[in-house]
Parts: structure tokens; C-alpha cells; sequence
């Protein structure tokens, strides 16, 4: 039997809120994209789930242009168990939030702040990303 997973990352709300200028904007949106789009890379990779899954949304064909995609995607799981879903989802949800910390710990250093400062903006990041996740029949 087949699911749908449809799997949402924010807040939006805030980033446009605490957006002073353009640039501010378009960084936040790529920065959800960027993590819309490793969840696709890890749900492609056949070695992270046991089921058989297909990316229904978005479609990306191409990134050479880089990253404008929703912050949402909609998966389709067949051969799959009840538990096997929920392990999957909530692998995929560490998984982007390891990977949200990581470009965050990065974009922070690039900047040249220090490590006290990284320190701090991690523990405030930490309950920083929504994840929410939700399997239907």
C-alpha cells in the first residue's frame, strides 16, 4: 500500500518578519531551501529508508541556478510498515536539523564570529526549526 509523507520545515513567518532588507529575505529563503533540499537528497538516497520512495513534490531539475523551492515536499512510501514510516520520518527530521546546524555553525564562522558567539547562536537555534511530518494514506 501506498503513503504520502508530507513534510514541512519553518517558521517562514519569522525569517520574513526579521527581514530588514532583500538580501536578508533571500538569504533566509535560500537557507530553507537548502534544507527542503537536503531532506530530498537523504530521502533519494536508498540506503536511509527500507521503503520504496518517490519525491512527488517539488520537482527539481536543476540547481546550477541555485535553490527556490518551497519549504515543504511530499514524498510517496510503498512497501512500507506503519513503524517503518515513523522511524523514517523521524530519521529525516534529525537528519535535517543536523544538516540545518551545520550550514547555520558554517555561515556563522565564514562571518568570522567567534566561537563564544557560535556557542550562543547554536543554543538559540536549537529550538529554532519546525519540523512537522505527517503520513497518509
Amino acid at each position: 500500500m501506498n503513503q504520502l509523507l508530507i513534510f514541512t520545515i519553518g517558521p517562514v513567518q519569522s525569517f520574513i518578519e526579521s527581514s530588514r532588507k532583500t538580501k536578508d529575505m533571500f538569504a533566509a529563503s535560500r537557507l530553507l531551501s537548502q534544507t527542503i533540499y537536503d531532506a530530498i537528497e537523504w530521502l533519494n538516497d536508498s540506503q536511509n529508508t527500507p521503503c520504496t520512495v518517490k519525491i512527488i513534490f517539488p520537482v527539481v531539475l536543476d540547481t546550477s541556478a541555485g535553490l527556490n523551492i518551497p519549504n515543504r515536499l511530499i514524498a510517496q512510501f510503498a512497501d512500507c510498515s506503519e513503524a517503518e514510516l515513523a522511524v523514517t520520518a523521524q530519521k529525516l527530521a534529525q537528519q535535517v536539523r543536523k544538516n540545518f546546524f551545520a550550514r547555520c555553525e558554517g555561515i556563522l564562522r565564514s562571518a568570522g564570529v567567534e566561537s563564544s558567539g557560535i556557542q550562543l547562536a547554536m543554543a538559540q537555534l536549537t529550538d529554532f526549526l519546525e519540523i512537522y511530518w505527517l503520513f497518509e494514506r
